[in-house]
C-alpha cells in the first residue's frame, strides 16, 4: 500500500516537473507576433492628458529624429517641440535588432534630456521615466506625463495582440 502511494506521488512528481519544463521559463513567446504599430501609436498618444499636441509624424522625418534606426515600418507621434512628448514604435526584423534599437532610444532619451535641461527642467522628470521597452520584435519610445499608464496601455495591447 505504501509503496503503491510512493509510486503514485512519484508519478505526478514527474508529471507536474514535465509540464512545468515544457512551459519554458514563463515569458510570453512574441516570436509570432503581429502587432497593428499604427493603432498602437494612437492609443498611446491618446491615453493620457497631455501637454502638448500630439500628432503623426512622417515616416522621413521619424527617421530624421531618431537616426540609425533602420526600421522595417515605423511610426511616431510629436508635439510642437515645447515638450519632451513623443510616441515612436520601431518595427525591427527580429528580437535581436530590436534591443539594438532600444540602445538608440536610450542614446536619443539622453541627448533630449541634455537639450530640455538648459531650457524646460519640468521635462527632465518625463525623460527620467522614459518608456523604453522591446516586445519581441518591437522597440516602443514614449514620454509622457504618466508613465505607468502608458504602460498599461501597451500591456493590454499586446495581451490583445497575442490572441
Amino acid at each position: 500500500m505504501i509503496k503503491t502511494r510512493i509510486a503514485a506521488l512519484a508519478a505526478a512528481g514527474l508529471i507536474t516537473l514535465a509540464a512545468m519544463t515544457s512551459c519554458g521559463n514563463g515569458e510570453p513567446d512574441y516570436s509570432k507576433l503581429d502587432m497593428d504599430i499604427d493603432k498602437l501609436a494612437e492609443n498611446i498618444s491618446t491615453a493620457v492628458e497631455y501637454d502638448d499636441y500630439l500628432y503623426p509624424l512622417e515616416d522621413d522625418v521619424t527617421e530624421s529624429i531618431f537616426t540609425g534606426i533602420d526600421a522595417e515600418d515605423c511610426v511616431s507621434y510629436g508635439g510642437t517641440g515645447a515638450t519632451s512628448e513623443t510616441v515612436a514604435i520601431f518595427e525591427a526584423e527580429n528580437e535581436a535588432q530590436a534591443e539594438e534599437f532600444k540602445v538608440k532610444l536610450e542614446e536619443y532619451r539622453k541627448s533630449c534630456a541634455a537639450a530640455f535641461e538648459k531650457y524646460t527642467a519640468g521635462e527632465i522628470d518625463k525623460l527620467n521615466a522614459a518608456i523604453i521597452r522591446t516586445v519581441g520584435k518591437y522597440a516602443i519610445f514614449s514620454v509622457s506625463p504618466d508613465s505607468d499608464k502608458i504602460n498599461s496601455v501597451i500591456d493590454d495591447f499586446v495581451a490583445e495582440s497575442m490572441k
